[in-house]
């Protein structure tokens, strides 16, 4: 048979070679200290060579224990699960990097439409829970993974419109008060919000209200830009800047709910010229937002801080025997 053809190498090959049983092949490459460090070393050798490897999922139903974490990335409902805000790729990457840093693997599932939600992750075997991260427009999915973590499965999300949810997130109080500071330190005295409204998610409200309060309490108001309609958070800016410069002509700075409004945000106000009266921030800490034209300042949540504590969150169920699992309500820090 051609060598591209072979069976590929079992544990019971792998026993063979070394001469040992099957379960102490078993033991040896799961690290148990029942198995001499030699006799440990010479079985992973061997198990390289034969280029064996282990089925996680046997060895989850085998051993119970399952190294292997999930994270559910929402994107909006009509929308490609690719048109996801960037700064939910720079949190996926931290999760990913932390969860490797403890030997663990991530499933990583991009979702959208209602037909597609998944989320019981444990039941099938396949990881220990999941980190539902996302747009919180899609309420729809939010409501199936706030409803499957009512009925036991292990979910932590970051972004949530749910408040009963176990969840992690930035520290919006601070962040609104960093942005607010950093407009009227450039001078700006006329400035207006974009994002804040009935239907905003949690995260918007929190960074509204924070803007407001600091700018009360230097004989300051806030102008609450009303949240167009549109098919993207750039969209939507884009169609608040036009409707900006026709409506609040004294307007001196914008304080965007996120780095996408605040780039369609630039993008319409950049033919008038009226970007060298108008300073403009954001919140998220994009990569587009750095690299714009000019940079727009931007407040960010500390990355891997995020990526560590929604995996400790995750780890962490605390589900003792007649004891409702916590709810986590981690702030994580910000920063300009």
């Amino acid at each position: 048979m051609p060598a591209d053809r072979r069976m590929r190498a079992t544990c019971y090959d792998v026993a063979e070679r070394a001469g040992v049983s099957q379960s102490t092949v078993s033991r040896a490459l799961a690290g148990h200290s029942s198995v001499s460090e030699g006799t440990r070393n010479r079985v992973a050798l061997i198990a390289r060579s034969m280029g064996y490897q282990i089925d996680s999922v046997a060895a989850a139903v085998r051993t119970g224990r399952i190294d292997t974490i999930a994270v559910v990335v929402l994107a909006r409902e009509s929308g490609p699960p690719e048109h996801c805000n960037p700064f939910h790729h720079n949190l996926l990457a931290t999760i990913c990097q932390a969860a490797s840093a403890r030997g663990l693997e991530t499933l990583v599932s991009f979702q959208s439409r209602p037909d597609t939600l998944r989320g019981n992750y444990e039941v099938a075997r396949k990881a220990m829970g999941a980190i539902v991260i996302g747009t919180s427009e899609n309420r729809e999915a939010w409501r199936y993974f706030r409803q499957i973590a009512k009925s036991g499965a292990n979910i932590v999300g970051w972004g949530t419109p749910h408040a009963d949810m176990r969840w992690v997130r930035a520290d919006n109080a601070e962040g609104g008060r960093l942005a607010a500071r950093h407009l009227l330190d450039a001078g700006c005295r006329n400035i207006a919000f974009l994002g804040a409204g009935r239907h905003a998610p949690p995260q918007f409200s929190e960074r509204f209200t924070a803007c407001q309060a600091l700018l009360a309490e230097e004989g300051l108001e806030l102008l609450r830009l009303p949240m167009p309609k549109g098919a993207s958070r750039h969209d939507q800016g884009f169609r608040a800047g036009q409707a900006l410069l026709a409506q609040h002509p004294d307007c001196d700075g914008v304080i965007a709910a996120n780095d996408s409004l605040a780039l369609g945000l630039q993008n319409a106000l950049r033919p008038s010229g009226a970007l060298e009266r108008i300073a403009l921030i954001g919140f998220d800490g994009s990569y587009e937002a750095r690299h714009a034209v000019p940079p727009i300042p931007s407040v960010a949540p500390d990355f891997q801080e995020a990526g560590a504590l929604l995996l400790d969150a995750l780890m962490n169920k605390g589900r003792d025997a007649g004891k409702e699992p916590p709810r986590p309500s981690v702030h994580v820090v910000t920063h300009l």
